[in-house]
């Protein structure tokens, strides 16, 4: 970096800018003010980075629009200080699709055949695999149940159920999980919850007092969820016990000001369910619900 800021020219001082602000990134690290000092905290708010690690993972998306062959190559080098000692070692190169399990990519060499094979056998089978649903919604079992000693991928069986809209697990599968933490949330350290600063989120009032921020109203001790305009944000209840359950609620628009309204509603199919959706609640701002329901451990 010294040899090439001495050669550089003037007009070159934006890209010396941005190597200098590409190593600033990997050899320093700001932490958070409020936390300087405190025991097992930084005592600074720059603090100096060692970015050597014996191991380190790396990803390369694939372009959506590649066609044909995609080709990568890997290099490796010393630091400048002679390659003495040194030995690097690739291992588990794979693929990774969302949702999917991890692929090696020494299993790729042919899997496009091997896929469509796959799809010609399943394809076949197609009915079997909707008898199967149509059982168990019938005589209410679990699919589980239905489709023991039957042979079936296990992964397809729930992709068909999920199609149709029919048929329950004895195991729910809950996805979509919000991950991201929020705190503080309006200027209220009582205020927390989880999504991201936009929506769909979800938040909860710990303290007994009704909160007012921006168009919002959070009465104490209430949960406020929030959909996008593309994805609900619903809250799932599983019951602890199996026999008879009673659930009471209620819901309301917490905006009344901005926004088209509000809508909640309730299913039951292994679970208990309350859904938010951002469409417009008729003459009444608020509703109340009350379900007995039958529930099964799992």
């Amino acid at each position: 970096m010294r040899d090439d800021w001495r050669a550089a020219k003037p007009a070159e001082a934006a890209r010396l800018a941005a190597d200098i602000q590409r190593w600033q990134d990997k050899l320093w690290k700001f932490d958070a003010v409020g936390q300087i000092g405190r025991e097992g905290r930084s005592k600074a708010w720059m603090n100096p980075v060692t970015p050597l690690a014996e191991r380190r993972e790396f990803r390369l998306k694939l372009p959506k629009d590649a066609k044909g062959e995609i080709s990568v190559f890997l290099a490796a080098g010393g630091a400048g200080d002679g390659a003495d000692g040194d030995a690097v070692l690739w291992s588990n190169p794979r693929l990774v699709i969302a949702g999917q399990p991890p692929i090696s990519l020494g299993a790729v060499n042919g899997l496009g055949p091997r896929i469509a094979l796959l799809k010609l056998n399943e394809r076949r089978r197609t009915r079997r695999y909707l008898n199967v649903i149509a059982e168990a919604h019938a005589g209410g079992k679990s699919i589980e149940v239905a489709a023991k000693g039957r042979g079936l991928d296990a992964r397809l069986l729930a992709n068909w159920a999920a199609a149709v809209q029919l048929g329950r697990f004895a195991q729910p599968v809950v996805k979509g999980h919000f991950t991201k933490m929020i705190s503080n949330i309006g200027g209220y350290a009582d205020i927390r919850g989880w999504g991201v600063p936009a929506t769909p989120s979800m938040m909860a009032n710990g303290s007994k007092e009704t909160r007012r921020f921006a168009t919002l109203v959070v009465p104490g001790r209430s949960v406020n969820v929030h959909p996008s305009p593309t994805k609900e944000a619903i809250i799932w209840w599983q019951s602890p016990l199996a026999g008879k359950v009673r659930l009471a609620g209620f819901f309301a628009d917490s905006d009344a000001v901005c926004g088209n309204g509000a809508r909640g509603r309730t299913r039951l199919r292994v679970a208990f369910l309350i859904m938010a959706s951002a469409v417009r609640l008729r003459r009444s701002r608020s509703l109340r619900f009350s379900r007995v329901i039958c529930s099964s451990s799992w």
